[in-house]
């Protein structure tokens, strides 16, 4: 069985996941996990491609009767299928979850190029003349971006890469609650709500990342905003102290949710495919609360709902509910970059296009 390489690097002939190198529809290459893995099949260089690799569906596919993840990546020596056994529907759920997240980012970038470009090209009469309809286009780029956002977040929380990705530092969760306010409450009141902001004490200090925080509290007002239905209404955010723990409060009086579904709420969102990542805001938000050592919960207060952020102070001891799962990755993921406001972006869903034409002529 021959080796190749990449990059001058012996690559993927110790690897614990089965890897085969695809050229032209013929296997060139497969390390010895695959052959285990194909058994009873037998592999052959320059062969045709086994039956299941070819009926693989958007990366699902089962090899005596157990489900397997494939990622492919496109090579210079041609397209490298990695396998990952779906032991968890969890585990399954983040890898098809990388994988929209590494084609997403590339067509974020295409779209802000396409859109910048189309900015710069035209005249000031042509411009003001479309200038509503390029608001939005601009809004649907922050929407897309949002969940490129709650996807890579989500999968940069794994075990192995959240330390890195998102170092915790000494934090001011009052002050930051402040700046949070700073940032929405104008952008709220464009879509007719008011953001109330309450506070039990000044400061408190935590251990945290603030880019994490912010964008868990950016979805917070997202989800109390939308239980409005574009209705005028009330958001409230507020700062309290319980024993040694940080209490961040969003609550509004919209819709709430059913008790029923209440608990389901924080629950992978999952249809027949396997994969539906668009509702990912209250599990990603409990997978930061986690990562802080801390707790996110909802309650229904009829009306409306209680979104509660619980956070270990200083004082406190800091222990994480970080559930053990996948380590590695084949490649870092990063979130798409634009020049919006953050607080733009996490809002995207609630405010209204016209706000997007105020943002280009800042």
């Amino acid at each position: 069985m021959k080796q190749f390489t990449l990059s001058g690097k012996e690559y993927f002939d110790e690897l614990p996941q089965p890897a085969l190198l695809v050229q032209e529809h013929r296997l060139c290459y497969f390390n010895r996990a695959a052959e285990r893995a194909f058994w009873p099949a037998k592999l052959e260089e320059d062969g045709a491609l086994p039956l299941a690799l070819r009926q693989e569906a958007d990366g699902a596919m089962t090899l005596r009767g157990r489900s397997w993840i494939c990622q492919k990546r496109a090579l210079p020596d041609g397209t490298l299928y990695v396998l990952h056994q779906a032991v968890e529907d969890g585990e399954a759920y983040e890898v098809l979850l990388e994988r929209l997240s590494g084609r997403s980012t590339g067509q974020l970038q295409q779209f802000s190029q396409s859109l910048h470009h189309l900015e710069s090209t035209l005249v000031e009469t042509e411009r003001l003349r479309v200038e509503p309809m390029l608001a939005q286009l601009r809004q649907v780029y922050a929407r897309m971006l949002r969940t490129d956002q709650n996807i890579s977040y989500f999968c940069q929380l794994a075990p192995g890469q959240a330390d890195e990705n998102f170092p915790l530092q000494v934090l001011d969760v009052a002050g930051l609650c402040r700046e949070a306010m700073r940032q929405c409450d104008y952008l709220l009141e464009t879509a007719g709500l008011t953001l109330v902001y309450e506070q039990q004490v000044s400061s408190m200090m935590v251990r945290g990342n603030e880019k994490l925080l912010l964008h868990l509290l950016y979805n917070l007002f997202s989800n109390s905003a939308k239980s409005y239905h574009r209705k005028p209404g009330v958001i409230t955010l507020r700062v309290e102290q319980v024993e040694k723990n940080a209490m961040i409060v969003v609550e509004d009086a919209g819709e709430g949710i059913p008790s029923a579904l209440l608990n389901r709420s924080f629950d992978l969102e999952m249809d027949a495919s396997g994969l539906q990542p668009f509702c990912l805001g209250l599990p990603l938000g409990r997978k930061i609360a986690n990562y802080h050592g801390g707790g996110l919960f909802l309650l229904n207060k009829e009306p409306g709902i209680r979104a509660v952020l619980s956070l270990p102070t200083l004082q406190a001891q800091f222990q994480r509910k970080q559930p053990a799962g996948r380590a590695e990755r084949l490649a870092s993921l990063r979130v798409a970059q634009d020049t919006f406001q953050p607080a733009l972006v996490g809002l995207s869903d609630v405010v209204p296009a016209e706000v997007f034409t105020e943002w280009a002529a800042d």
